[in-house]
């Protein structure tokens, strides 16, 4: 007797139906392992601060209290709700908290956006928007007041959308309340109403322009227009309802001037505020937001038969504000995302359509096909995510895990700096400003920190000026009377200061590790620290682990035991990257010999690094081994191609030894993949001056001068070359 029933039996429905839910698990595992990344965003610290400050006093900041060269200066810190939920977190559960709080806020801004498109037409156009989507946000995926904005974005969108379709009509007043919270957040809140007079707009306008113009055009119904205008007015009062009233309100306008272009200050100066596709670092993200926008762009033309104005307006308001500023990619993705899929279900539904059913059971194969091939690549990159090779191989400094990014944050010159009760003023680089705030703070202020609300734009000026050019910053120690030097040296900034720093007769070394440094100022106040701790980087042993790396010790044991269960896959690179980081600090220091120790060291743990192979060889090149170095730069660029240093390098010592067209062809890989750079263009324009084409070589040094306005060589050999020589005499 068969005893097998019908529904034990797994048809070719059965089967569909079964493959169609692969990439769904898919894409969640994706979504997951992307946004379970350890803590490196240092604007984290003064964020921590600032709630820490709320809640002992009771009092929201009104004024920069945390920097003294800005003390008094007008602080609109419209993050601190963010920050007394992050302080909040942070007290009852660690930093381990501050990981779920973050995963729990991304993963309900993608189930929101996935609300949002219900009901979907085509569930694989749906599938690769999101994955897409995800990739592209993905640089972003950190503990920042953004994640908020993001998940309000999803909100706004799950509630307008809906709005326009007819649904939504009482759930929409929601966005009022939404508005208040989202104001007292994040300095992007004034996306809120622009998202509500997106919507609004054509329901006011286009029935007047179909009249004028006419054409017929769908009148929305009078009580619509009325709920969507009264939900508009209502958040732009939502707006005022802050600690600064109309200042609050008109903060998003400052903050938009800081951000694109790179001939703002700030861009220029953070990389975060530069276009996406300005050359600089184009990074995987950037490319998936390059495929995503342009298929957004297409799928919104393209379905010009349900072309709607207000997604036109999103598009192009959002869009404007991702090509300016790297950081506001993910407004742009996930404001349009459910549109874009929308679009993209119209379109496919129209070729089905005109198909008149023809092909069906091909075409749901090939959509089985595409589904298992995208359920495939998403689990590629999930297991690149849990093995870092994603990171990795972009140089990015996210790894997966939770918690703080182990031997990231400088926390051994803080407490070297308790201990020692080093004395203020301070001076440190902007890259820790926030640990200092977090770490020293009420007993002593930084002297900067990355709060561009807090810090004007003379005092970065006068900071970046100081750490490129020894004389300003010795003028600026004065202006300020700097008693001791806390230096990041992970940064190039203070790579570049800390020679002329070492070898001055101002300043001593007393405290060295991988990731900072000390230095105080030769003074009787500091004999008894500097005599006990005076560190000859010639002699002394540098630790190559950071001390007092505790910063997730305040975790809850039962969850840190559980996430680092979970988080166990890929081995910590920290000790491999710190040997590297004291590497190339010794190679500055005038130390090579030391720091090919160092290198060679980094790369017993981790042989597959194409900087630590390129910092082999530069210091191999400063002994005069060129044959070493070569040899490192080589294996540098076999793991790398697009290494552009590597290729300057190389591309040198062929120039040196005779090998013209050898060198030639390094120059111009190096600006292949390295884009606009002075040294490859001015030495390409040296090869062709010795091989006496003028014209080549001006073309090169011009260009050469137009990257960088400031490099002397090219300005030089222009005028050399334009000046008479002395036989036309």
């Amino acid at each position: 007797m068969n005893t097998t029933t019908g529904s034990a039996r797994l048809g070719p429905s059965g089967l569909y139906s079964f493959l169609k839910w692969i990439p769904v698990v898919a894409l969640i595992i994706l979504g997951l392992s992307l946004f379970s990344n350890t803590i490196i965003d240092t604007d984290i610290w003064w964020h921590l601060s600032a709630g820490r400050y709320i809640f002992q006093t009771h009092t929201i900041p009104h004024a920069d209290i945390f920097t003294y060269p800005s003390a008094g200066h007008e602080w609109i810190d419209l993050h601190w709700l963010f920050q007394v939920i992050l302080y909040g977190v942070h007290s009852a559960w660690g930093s381990y908290g501050i990981s779920i709080l973050f995963i729990l806020i991304f993963s309900a801004t993608f189930l929101t956006l996935w609300g949002a498109c219900r009901p979907v037409k085509y569930r694989l156009a749906a599938f690769l928007l999101f994955w897409l989507a995800l990739m592209a946000c993905s640089s972003r995926f950190l503990p920042r007041p953004e994640a908020f904005t993001y998940l309000m974005i999803s909100l706004y969108v799950l509630l307008l959308h809906g709005f326009e379709r007819g649904h939504c009509k009482q759930a929409v007043f929601l966005l009022v309340p939404l508005q208040v919270v989202w104001t007292n957040m994040q300095g992007l809140f004034i996306l809120g109403p622009f998202l509500i007079f997106a919507f609004l707009f054509p329901m006011v306008v286009m029935p007047f322009g179909a009249r004028v113009l006419k054409r017929e055009w769908s009148r929305p119904q009078p009580d619509s227009v009325k709920r969507l205008a009264a939900v508009f007015l209502g958040s732009i009062v939502a707006c005022l309802i802050n600690p600064y009233g109309i200042q609050g309100f008109l903060f998003p306008f400052t903050l938009f001037t800081r951000a694109g272009g790179l001939e703002n200050m700030f861009a220029r100066s953070i990389a975060e505020l530069q276009p996406p596709f300005s050359g600089y670092n184009l990074t995987t993200p950037l490319k998936y937001f390059g495929v995503f926008l342009a298929l957004s762009a297409a799928a919104l033309v393209l379905d010009f038969k349900n072309l709607k104005v207000s997604h036109i307006i999103i598009f192009a308001g959002t869009a404007y504000l991702a090509l300016n500023a790297r950081r506001n990619v993910p407004i742009f993705v996930i404001a349009f995302l459910p549109l874009a899929v929308f679009h993209a279900g119209n379109l496919l539904e129209r070729v089905e359509q005109g198909w008149n059913g023809k092909f069906r059971s091909v075409m749901k194969a090939i959509g089985v096909a595409c589904a298992i091939l995208l359920a495939l690549v998403s689990a590629f990159y999930a297991f690149s995510v849990l093995t870092n090779r994603y990171y990795i191989s972009d140089k990015r400094a996210e790894r997966f895990g939770f918690g703080f990014k182990e031997q990231m944050f400088p926390n051994g010159s803080f407490v070297f700096l308790k201990e020692k009760e080093v004395r203020g003023p301070l001076f440190n680089n902007v890259d820790i400003g926030g640990f200092f705030i977090w770490k020293m703070y009420p007993d002593e202020k930084a002297f900067i920190d990355a709060r561009l609300e807090a810090n004007s734009a003379e005092v970065f000026a006068e900071y970046f000026q100081a750490m490129s050019d020894p004389q300003a910053f010795e003028a600026l120690s004065q202006k300020y009377g700097f008693n001791a030097i806390v230096l990041s040296h992970g940064s190039g900034d203070a790579l570049f200061l800390m020679p002329d720093l070492y070898s001055s007769p101002r300043w001593t070394l007393v405290y060295l590790d991988p990731l900072a440094a000390v230095f105080a100022r030769n003074r009787p106040e500091n004999a008894t620290l500097i005599a006990e701790n005076r560190v000859n980087v010639a002699l002394n042993h540098i630790p190559f682990l950071s001390p007092n790396d505790t910063l997730n010790a305040s975790s809850s044991k039962m969850l840190q035991g559980i996430l680092d269960t979970v988080a166990a896959v890929p081995p910590s690179d920290a000790e491999a990257q710190n040997r590297f980081a004291l590497g190339l600090l010794l190679l500055v220091m005038g130390q090579p010999e030391r720091a090919i120790a160092y290198f060679k060291a980094g790369l017993e743990l981790m042989p597959s690094s194409p900087e630590g192979h390129y910092n082999l060889g530069l210091a191999y090149d400063r002994m005069g081994q060129t044959e070493m170095a070569v040899e490192s730069y080589r294996k540098s660029l076999e793991l790398d191609t697009e290494h552009t240093f590597a290729h300057v390098n190389l591309g040198r010592i062929y120039d040196e030894r005779g090998l013209k067209k050898e060198a030639e062809k390094e120059y111009r890989l190096a600006i292949k993949y390295g884009g606009e750079m002075p040294v490859p263009l001015f030495n390409l324009g040296a090869l062709s001056y010795e091989g006496g084409d003028r014209d080549a070589a001006r073309n090169y040094w011009q260009r050469a001068l137009k990257a960088d306005p400031s490099f002397t060589p090219a300005r030089e050999a222009l005028n050399q070359l334009e000046s008479p020589s002395p036989s036309s005499h």
